[in-house]
């Protein structure tokens, strides 16, 4: 019951941001604060865009609970997931100037995973890393083949993780 209490916390504050962000813009715009341009639009849409994906990764959530959803495993170039996600963030990294670079050698073999979920880990650790660096600092995406498995690391010049927080890093909306 409290993991149910914290979840539920923890989603609302997860849909709030958005949601204040476009009742901002709308009642600026309402009260003529603010001309409804092309600018504002964009933004409009980018808000609601964050809530549909928060909306789908909760059904997406409550589907794994239910032990409903399936992963479509396919032989996957690891390096290419990384790649998109690199240069989906990119743009976040420039703005905040951190440097953001892989290593990734270019014998690395297929790997059989769900191309859109592990696309969606790394997009989540680079966002996170982002988030964590101050300005002019440096994160670094590599991969590595281990006997039978491919490590991939994100690496960055950020605070860190408190060692008291680390068991806790994958629990579900756990907060450091």
């Amino acid at each position: 019951e409290e993991l149910r209490r914290n979840m539920v916390g923890d989603v609302a504050h997860e849909l709030r941001t958005p949601l204040t962000n476009l009742r901002g813009y709308l009642e600026a715009t309402r009260d003529g604060l603010i001309n409804p341009d092309m600018e504002l639009m964009d933004n409009l849409y980018e808000e609601t865009m964050l809530l549909s994906r928060l909306v789908n990764d909760l059904q997406e959530l409550a589907q794994a609970d239910a032990g409903q959803q399936t992963l479509l495993r396919q032989p996957t170039l690891l390096a290419n997931i990384v790649e998109q996600a690199v240069a989906m963030l990119r743009p976040q990294a420039n703005t905040k100037q951190i440097a953001l670079q892989t290593e990734l050698p270019s014998d690395l073999p297929f790997v059989d995973v769900d191309g859109e979920r592990v696309g969606q880990i790394v997009r989540n650790l680079l966002n996170n890393a982002i988030a964590h660096t101050p300005e002019g600092g440096a994160i670094t995406i590599s991969a590595a083949h281990e006997d039978q498995h491919v490590a991939v690391t994100v690496r960055d010049t950020g605070e860190g993780i408190g060692p008291e927080h680390l068991p806790y890093v994958f629990d579900r909306f756990y907060r450091a």
